[in-house]
């Protein structure tokens, strides 16, 4: 989450090198992070692609739902 809270641009683009960077540095695969935040974002599995998904809600409803599932979850 912090990681999408510090760009500047909050494009789909961005967004994809965001998570790149995330998966790269925790050793986990793109999809091992794209799949839950899909689901926190759209309440589903299947979705047009996730970045252009963030781009469209933009910043703050991307953090408001990040922010929610995070507390469902307990993490």
């Amino acid at each position: 989450k912090s990681s999408l809270t510090s760009l500047t641009e909050f494009s789909h683009e961005e967004i994809e090198k965001t998570f790149k960077a995330v998966t790269e540095k925790h050793g986990v695969k793109l999809k091992d992070l794209a799949q839950p935040v899909r689901v926190a974002m759209t309440g589903g599995t299947e979705s047009p692609g996730i970045f252009e998904v963030l781009e469209v809600l933009g910043r703050e409803k991307t953090l408001k739902r990040l922010d929610k599932a995070i507390k469902t979850t307990g993490q």
